[in-house]
């Protein structure tokens, strides 16, 4: 369930135009569930970082107080650094973090920018 609310949720989409992407009052709401009961695992950490990743667009990052909020929770949870990283300053996942992501590994040569 997770790992479909951080799919659903995320601020920066696999394809797709902008404006199909969850309003950030409702990612919001989803990533306070998320950080008040969520076990500590990974899916957990990446679903967190999903809904809150940085975009440096006012219309889909969610509050500055909210994701230094997610920030602390990953640190203390002693998440992937690139993962706070993602919240904090935002830029692109890893080979590994898309493979936890969406569940499989990309044929050699295709690549998702």
């Amino acid at each position: 369930m997770i790992w479909t609310l951080g799919r659903l949720g995320q601020r920066v989409p696999l394809q797709g135009p902008l404006n199909t992407v969850v309003p950030v009052r409702h990612a919001a709401g989803w990533l306070d569930t998320i950080l008040n009961h969520a076990d500590e695992d990974l899916m957990s950490h990446v679903a967190a970082m999903q809904l809150s990743r940085r975009t440096d667009d006012r219309h889909r990052d969610i509050d500055a107080a909210m994701r230094e909020r997610v920030v602390e929770w990953l640190s203390h949870r002693r998440a992937a650094a690139h993962l706070i990283e993602l919240v904090r300053s935002g830029g692109s996942l890893d080979e590994e973090e898309r493979g936890v992501l969406y569940g499989e590994s990309m044929p050699i040569g295709l690549r998702i920018n």
